[in-house]
């Protein structure tokens, strides 16, 4: 499963979990379905982590929100807005994938995605215990506390989780245990909750 971290703009979100084939042949990999192929009918399924479900039509587009993209050999993705877009947003703890169909196009699934708590570095010079995230929606600050951060981005990537050792609503600031080195500006993080 993927897991992205919640209010932060996704450039390349998967739209299908194996290439995209030929429905004549049934074997031809489709490379180049365009943004407005014939036919083409894109849903977002998405299960919130309150038990809602929801199944939205997106629109793909040549550029901006729902820019879609082929990755190469079959494989396409679309970029996903944090909010403000006119279907789907990236901001709401769940689980997604897409569905869709396309003339000439054999139906597809998505890769299930996981979008967790989390976001982004905001602000600020961060430090390698502190940083500003505007991202995190206002909880009791023992929530924060009993959670661990994992970076998915920049020089903190992949160094493990670090738990959060307090949380500052009035400036957004998030203090750890101490990373390898400091992270930056627009670096990429989701939370993990546990004791």
């Amino acid at each position: 499963m993927i897991r992205y971290p919640t209010n932060v703009a996704l450039a390349a979100v998967p739209v299908n979990v194996a290439p995209l084939t030929d429905d004549t042949d049934f074997k031809t990999r489709e490379t180049g379905v365009a943004y407005n192929a014939s036919g083409m009918d894109l849903v977002w399924n998405f299960l919130g982590a309150d038990g809602s479900f929801t199944q939205t039509a997106v629109t793909p587009t040549s550029g901006g929100d729902y820019d879609w993209a082929h990755k190469g050999d079959g494989m396409y993705a679309i970029e996903m807005p944090a909010s403000g877009g006119a279907s789907i947003n990236n901001n709401q703890a769940g689980t997604g994938w897409f569905t869709g169909v396309a003339t000439g196009v054999l139906p597809w699934t998505g890769p299930m995605i996981e979008f967790v708590q989390g976001g982004a570095i905001t602000s600020g010079t961060p430090t390698t215990t502190s940083f500003v995230s505007s991202h995190l929606a206002a909880a009791v600050t023992d929530f924060y506390k009993d959670a661990f951060i994992v970076f998915l981005t920049g020089d903190c990537a992949g160094c493990g989780p670090k738990k959060i050792t307090a949380f500052n609503h009035s400036t957004d600031t998030v203090t750890c245990e101490a990373l390898p080195t400091a992270p930056a500006v627009d670096d990429l993080f989701y939370l993990m909750t546990g004791a």
